[in-house]
Protein backbone atom coordinates (compact mmCIF):
# COMPACT_ATOMS: atom_id res chain seq x y z
CA UNK A 1 0.00 0.00 0.00
CA UNK A 2 2.96 2.22 0.85
CA UNK A 3 4.37 1.84 -2.83
CA UNK A 4 0.97 2.12 -4.80
CA UNK A 5 0.37 5.15 -2.28
CA UNK A 6 4.39 6.70 -3.24
CA UNK A 7 3.53 5.68 -7.13
CA UNK A 8 0.43 7.79 -6.81
CA UNK A 9 1.97 10.51 -5.57
CA UNK A 10 4.62 10.98 -7.91
CA UNK A 11 2.04 10.40 -10.64
CA UNK A 12 0.54 13.07 -9.10
CA UNK A 13 3.09 15.42 -8.88
CA UNK A 14 4.55 14.46 -12.34
CA UNK A 15 1.45 15.52 -13.93
CA UNK A 16 0.81 18.86 -12.12
CA UNK A 17 4.58 19.89 -13.45
CA UNK A 18 3.91 18.82 -16.51
CA UNK A 19 0.63 20.55 -17.43
CA UNK A 20 1.20 23.27 -14.68
CA UNK A 21 3.30 25.42 -16.72
CA UNK A 22 2.18 28.21 -18.52
CA UNK A 23 2.38 28.41 -22.39
CA UNK A 24 2.36 31.77 -24.46
CA UNK A 25 1.97 31.58 -27.94
CA UNK A 26 3.51 34.29 -30.00
CA UNK A 27 1.70 34.89 -33.57
CA UNK A 28 4.14 36.51 -35.88
CA UNK A 29 2.89 34.95 -38.90
CA UNK A 30 2.19 38.54 -40.82
CA UNK A 31 -1.42 36.51 -41.51
CA UNK A 32 -3.55 39.98 -39.88
CA UNK A 33 -1.40 42.97 -41.76
CA UNK A 34 0.17 41.10 -44.88
CA UNK A 35 -2.17 38.78 -45.81
CA UNK A 36 0.47 36.01 -45.15
CA UNK A 37 -1.00 32.16 -44.98
CA UNK A 38 -2.06 31.85 -41.19
CA UNK A 39 -0.13 29.37 -39.38
CA UNK A 40 -2.11 29.67 -35.96
CA UNK A 41 -4.85 27.15 -36.79
CA UNK A 42 -1.86 24.27 -37.06
CA UNK A 43 -0.14 25.53 -33.67
CA UNK A 44 -3.67 25.64 -31.87
CA UNK A 45 -5.15 22.04 -33.17
CA UNK A 46 -1.35 20.45 -32.11
CA UNK A 47 -1.65 22.62 -28.39
CA UNK A 48 -5.32 21.59 -27.75
CA UNK A 49 -5.03 17.77 -28.84
CA UNK A 50 -2.94 17.79 -26.01
CA UNK A 51 -5.70 19.56 -23.79
CA UNK A 52 -2.13 21.89 -22.97
CA UNK A 53 -4.11 25.56 -21.87
CA UNK A 54 -2.47 28.48 -23.64
CA UNK A 55 -2.43 31.86 -23.82
CA UNK A 56 -2.64 33.43 -27.64
CA UNK A 57 -0.95 36.84 -28.79
CA UNK A 58 -1.22 37.62 -32.28
CA UNK A 59 1.11 40.67 -33.75
CA UNK A 60 -1.24 41.65 -35.74
CA UNK A 61 1.41 44.38 -37.16
CA UNK A 62 4.49 42.75 -37.21
CA UNK A 63 6.59 45.96 -37.67
CA UNK A 64 5.82 46.21 -33.85
CA UNK A 65 7.51 44.43 -30.66
CA UNK A 66 5.32 41.47 -29.54
CA UNK A 67 4.83 40.52 -26.39
CA UNK A 68 6.92 42.68 -23.43
CA UNK A 69 9.26 41.35 -20.95
CA UNK A 70 6.63 41.59 -18.45
CA UNK A 71 4.24 39.30 -20.30
CA UNK A 72 6.75 37.05 -21.35
CA UNK A 73 7.71 36.20 -17.37
CA UNK A 74 4.71 35.51 -16.85
CA UNK A 75 4.70 32.00 -18.62
CA UNK A 76 7.22 29.36 -18.56
CA UNK A 77 7.45 28.67 -22.02
CA UNK A 78 7.01 30.29 -25.10
CA UNK A 79 6.28 28.92 -28.22
CA UNK A 80 7.28 31.77 -30.99
CA UNK A 81 6.40 31.04 -34.81
CA UNK A 82 6.67 33.21 -38.41
CA UNK A 83 5.55 32.84 -41.96
CA UNK A 84 5.82 33.59 -44.61
CA UNK A 85 8.02 37.21 -43.46
CA UNK A 86 11.37 37.54 -44.49
CA UNK A 87 12.85 41.23 -43.97
CA UNK A 88 12.98 44.66 -41.79
CA UNK A 89 12.50 42.36 -38.46
CA UNK A 90 9.21 41.15 -39.67
CA UNK A 91 10.30 37.75 -37.93
CA UNK A 92 11.36 39.46 -34.94
CA UNK A 93 11.86 42.78 -33.69
CA UNK A 94 15.51 44.11 -32.04
CA UNK A 95 13.14 44.53 -28.72
CA UNK A 96 11.92 41.16 -29.24
CA UNK A 97 15.59 39.55 -29.12
CA UNK A 98 16.26 41.73 -25.98
CA UNK A 99 13.36 40.48 -24.12
CA UNK A 100 13.32 36.91 -25.40
CA UNK A 101 17.14 36.77 -23.82
CA UNK A 102 16.24 38.17 -21.05
CA UNK A 103 13.28 35.72 -20.47
CA UNK A 104 15.66 32.59 -21.29
CA UNK A 105 18.25 33.41 -19.17
CA UNK A 106 15.89 33.38 -16.50
CA UNK A 107 15.48 30.09 -17.19
CA UNK A 108 12.51 30.36 -19.68
CA UNK A 109 11.88 27.93 -22.77
CA UNK A 110 11.41 28.83 -26.09
CA UNK A 111 10.07 26.59 -29.35
CA UNK A 112 10.87 28.63 -32.29
CA UNK A 113 9.70 27.67 -35.43
CA UNK A 114 11.30 30.89 -37.77
CA UNK A 115 11.15 30.00 -41.18
CA UNK A 116 13.38 32.92 -42.64
CA UNK A 117 14.49 33.96 -39.07
CA UNK A 118 18.09 33.45 -39.91
CA UNK A 119 17.51 35.51 -43.59
CA UNK A 120 15.62 38.16 -41.92
CA UNK A 121 18.09 38.99 -38.90
CA UNK A 122 21.30 37.64 -40.00
CA UNK A 123 20.81 37.42 -44.08
CA UNK A 124 25.00 37.23 -44.29
CA UNK A 125 25.13 34.45 -42.15
CA UNK A 126 27.11 32.53 -42.02
CA UNK A 127 28.79 31.81 -39.03
CA UNK A 128 27.52 32.92 -36.04
CA UNK A 129 29.92 34.35 -32.29
CA UNK A 130 29.25 34.93 -28.64
CA UNK A 131 27.16 37.49 -28.37
CA UNK A 132 24.29 36.28 -31.55
CA UNK A 133 21.05 35.42 -30.26
CA UNK A 134 21.43 31.83 -32.54
CA UNK A 135 24.71 31.45 -31.05
CA UNK A 136 23.64 32.17 -27.43
CA UNK A 137 20.55 30.35 -27.36
CA UNK A 138 20.15 27.73 -29.72
CA UNK A 139 24.09 26.68 -30.03
CA UNK A 140 24.00 27.19 -33.43
CA UNK A 141 27.61 27.83 -35.05
CA UNK A 142 27.62 28.19 -38.46
CA UNK A 143 24.41 27.37 -41.16
CA UNK A 144 23.51 27.31 -44.81
CA UNK A 145 20.38 29.32 -45.58
CA UNK A 146 18.20 28.44 -48.11
CA UNK A 147 19.49 24.62 -48.51
CA UNK A 148 16.31 23.08 -49.54
CA UNK A 149 13.38 24.75 -50.96
CA UNK A 150 9.63 22.72 -51.07
CA UNK A 151 7.06 23.72 -53.47
CA UNK A 152 5.05 20.75 -53.15
CA UNK A 153 6.18 18.36 -50.64
CA UNK A 154 9.04 16.83 -48.22
CA UNK A 155 10.50 14.51 -45.52
CA UNK A 156 12.35 15.23 -42.65
CA UNK A 157 12.91 12.38 -39.88
CA UNK A 158 13.01 12.99 -36.33
CA UNK A 159 17.30 12.34 -35.46
CA UNK A 160 18.37 9.50 -33.43
CA UNK A 161 18.68 10.96 -29.14
CA UNK A 162 16.55 13.49 -30.11
CA UNK A 163 13.13 14.80 -28.73
CA UNK A 164 12.14 13.63 -32.52
CA UNK A 165 13.49 10.14 -32.97
CA UNK A 166 11.06 7.87 -34.41
CA UNK A 167 8.89 10.38 -36.20
CA UNK A 168 9.02 11.10 -39.54
CA UNK A 169 7.38 13.71 -41.23
CA UNK A 170 5.98 14.71 -44.42
CA UNK A 171 5.85 18.54 -45.54
CA UNK A 172 4.05 20.43 -47.65
CA UNK A 173 3.86 24.10 -49.13
CA UNK A 174 1.72 26.12 -47.26
CA UNK A 175 3.01 29.46 -48.16
CA UNK A 176 1.05 30.58 -51.25
CA UNK A 177 0.17 33.85 -50.86
CA UNK A 178 3.42 36.34 -51.30
CA UNK A 179 6.28 34.24 -51.26
CA UNK A 180 5.64 30.51 -52.54
CA UNK A 181 7.64 27.67 -51.57
CA UNK A 182 9.27 26.74 -48.00
CA UNK A 183 12.50 27.58 -47.34
CA UNK A 184 14.92 25.22 -44.93
CA UNK A 185 18.28 26.35 -43.57
CA UNK A 186 20.58 23.65 -42.72
CA UNK A 187 22.57 23.35 -39.52
CA UNK A 188 25.89 23.00 -40.50
CA UNK A 189 27.62 23.10 -37.27
CA UNK A 190 25.94 23.55 -34.34
CA UNK A 191 26.97 22.45 -29.99
CA UNK A 192 22.49 20.96 -29.23
CA UNK A 193 21.19 17.99 -30.52
CA UNK A 194 20.48 17.69 -34.53
CA UNK A 195 16.47 17.35 -34.53
CA UNK A 196 15.24 17.34 -38.00
CA UNK A 197 17.25 15.28 -41.15
CA UNK A 198 16.00 17.04 -43.85
CA UNK A 199 15.91 13.91 -46.72
CA UNK A 200 13.67 15.24 -49.37
CA UNK A 201 14.97 17.13 -51.39
CA UNK A 202 18.37 16.14 -51.35
CA UNK A 203 21.08 16.56 -50.21
CA UNK A 204 20.36 15.18 -46.50
CA UNK A 205 21.02 17.52 -43.84
CA UNK A 206 20.15 18.90 -40.48
CA UNK A 207 17.16 21.92 -40.56
CA UNK A 208 16.37 22.01 -36.54
CA UNK A 209 17.95 21.56 -33.71
CA UNK A 210 17.39 21.36 -29.47
CA UNK A 211 19.41 23.20 -27.31
CA UNK A 212 19.92 23.76 -23.30
CA UNK A 213 22.28 25.90 -21.49
CA UNK A 214 21.91 25.90 -17.52
CA UNK A 215 18.98 26.74 -16.58
CA UNK A 216 16.59 27.67 -20.55
CA UNK A 217 16.30 25.02 -23.25
CA UNK A 218 15.18 25.56 -26.82
CA UNK A 219 13.84 24.59 -29.80
CA UNK A 220 14.57 25.73 -33.31
CA UNK A 221 12.96 24.87 -36.78
CA UNK A 222 13.40 26.63 -40.04
CA UNK A 223 11.05 23.55 -41.59
CA UNK A 224 7.61 25.43 -40.27
CA UNK A 225 5.76 23.66 -38.10
CA UNK A 226 2.36 24.36 -39.59
CA UNK A 227 3.67 22.90 -43.27
CA UNK A 228 3.41 19.34 -41.23
CA UNK A 229 0.95 17.38 -43.42
CA UNK A 230 -0.51 15.16 -40.70
CA UNK A 231 -1.93 16.85 -37.54
CA UNK A 232 -1.72 13.42 -35.47
CA UNK A 233 1.90 14.01 -36.24
CA UNK A 234 2.01 18.12 -35.41
CA UNK A 235 0.05 16.45 -32.15
CA UNK A 236 2.72 14.16 -31.11
CA UNK A 237 5.75 16.54 -31.94
CA UNK A 238 4.11 19.33 -29.71
CA UNK A 239 3.51 16.80 -26.95
CA UNK A 240 7.30 15.67 -27.43
CA UNK A 241 8.91 19.20 -27.45
CA UNK A 242 6.28 20.18 -24.33
CA UNK A 243 7.54 16.82 -22.64
CA UNK A 244 11.13 17.98 -23.38
CA UNK A 245 10.80 21.40 -21.92
CA UNK A 246 8.98 20.03 -18.44
CA UNK A 247 11.24 17.35 -18.05
CA UNK A 248 10.96 14.67 -20.22
CA UNK A 249 14.61 12.58 -20.22
CA UNK A 250 17.07 14.34 -21.74
CA UNK A 251 18.95 13.27 -25.12
CA UNK A 252 21.72 10.47 -23.46
CA UNK A 253 24.77 12.13 -22.32
CA UNK A 254 27.88 10.67 -24.57
CA UNK A 255 30.16 7.87 -22.71
CA UNK A 256 33.45 9.90 -23.51
CA UNK A 257 34.66 13.01 -24.74
CA UNK A 258 37.62 12.30 -27.57
CA UNK A 259 39.84 15.26 -27.33
CA UNK A 260 41.68 13.64 -29.54
CA UNK A 261 39.79 14.57 -32.71
CA UNK A 262 39.63 18.53 -31.02
CA UNK A 263 41.28 21.25 -33.37
CA UNK A 264 44.88 22.00 -32.28
CA UNK A 265 44.77 25.49 -31.47
CA UNK A 266 41.11 25.89 -31.14
CA UNK A 267 38.96 26.02 -28.39
CA UNK A 268 37.72 23.35 -26.00
CA UNK A 269 34.23 24.17 -25.11
CA UNK A 270 33.26 25.93 -28.42
CA UNK A 271 34.13 22.57 -30.28
CA UNK A 272 32.84 20.00 -27.88
CA UNK A 273 29.61 22.19 -26.96
CA UNK A 274 26.43 20.32 -25.08
CA UNK A 275 27.75 20.31 -21.21
CA UNK A 276 31.27 22.00 -21.88
CA UNK A 277 30.88 25.47 -21.41
CA UNK A 278 32.50 28.59 -19.35
CA UNK A 279 32.03 31.09 -16.13
CA UNK A 280 29.91 33.03 -18.40
CA UNK A 281 28.34 31.10 -21.00
CA UNK A 282 30.98 31.99 -23.79
CA UNK A 283 32.53 29.52 -25.65
CA UNK A 284 35.06 30.28 -28.09
CA UNK A 285 36.02 33.41 -25.96
CA UNK A 286 39.27 34.42 -23.66
CA UNK A 287 37.50 32.26 -21.32
CA UNK A 288 37.82 28.91 -22.94
CA UNK A 289 40.96 27.06 -23.14
CA UNK A 290 42.52 26.02 -26.11
CA UNK A 291 43.35 22.76 -27.24
CA UNK A 292 47.07 21.96 -27.42
CA UNK A 293 49.73 18.91 -28.48
CA UNK A 294 52.51 20.56 -26.84
CA UNK A 295 52.62 18.78 -23.65
CA UNK A 296 51.46 15.62 -24.83
CA UNK A 297 50.37 13.52 -27.61
CA UNK A 298 48.51 10.04 -27.16
CA UNK A 299 46.21 7.74 -29.44
CA UNK A 300 42.61 7.98 -29.24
Amino acid sequence: MKRFTLSFLMIILSSFFIFGQTILAVDRDGSADLGFTDCWPAFQAALDANSYTYTYYEVTDVTLDGPDLTTMQAHDIIIWFTGEGWQNGQTMTDNDETNLSTFMDDGGMLFFSGQDFLWDRWSSAGVFSAGDFPYDYFGLREVSQDIWFIDATGTMDGVAGSLAEGMTFTLQDIFTTDKDGLFIDEMVNHVGTSLFNITDPAPEGIGAVQYELRGHKAVFTTASFAAIVDAGNQAALMAAIIGYFTGGPPPPPAPCENFDALTVGGYVADQLGGLWTTWSAAPGTAEDAFVTDTFSVSPD
